[in-house]
């Protein structure tokens, strides 16, 4: 499976390129969904990309979903620190010290 899913994604991808190439040469149109009949009532995109049928859908609707947003949450948490708080000491800390003006001793009160 490790050779033969990429290479039967590569030999795919070829023949898409090949077919989409020749019609080109021909002038004719590379969209499947050209090829639809104007007064059909078959919905070219629905056929094709039917919502019900992907992975996605099937991901959005299982229960497992609820579990793998509450880790990614619990990693991003991790991943990302909070917010860190204001410097103090206002404009004097540039660098997010405070200025030696600005450190008063604990016990010292002015009365």
């Amino acid at each position: 499976m490790v050779i033969g899913v990429p290479l039967f994604a590569v030999m795919l991808e070829t023949v898409r390129r090949l077919l989409e190439m020749r019609l080109r040469a021909k002038g004719a149109p590379t969209e499947t969904t050209e090829y639809y009949a104007t007064n059909t009532l078959a919905d070219p995109e629905g056929d094709m990309y039917d919502s019900r049928s992907g992975l996605r859908y099937r991901y959005e609707h299982s229960k497992l979903k609820p579990r793998v947003d509450a880790l990614r949450e619990k990693l991003r948490s991790r991943i990302r620190p909070k917010a860190a708080p204001p410097p103090k000491g206002g404009a004097a800390a540039e660098d997010g010290k405070p200025a030696d003006n600005d450190k008063l001793p604990k016990n010292s009160e002015k009365r």
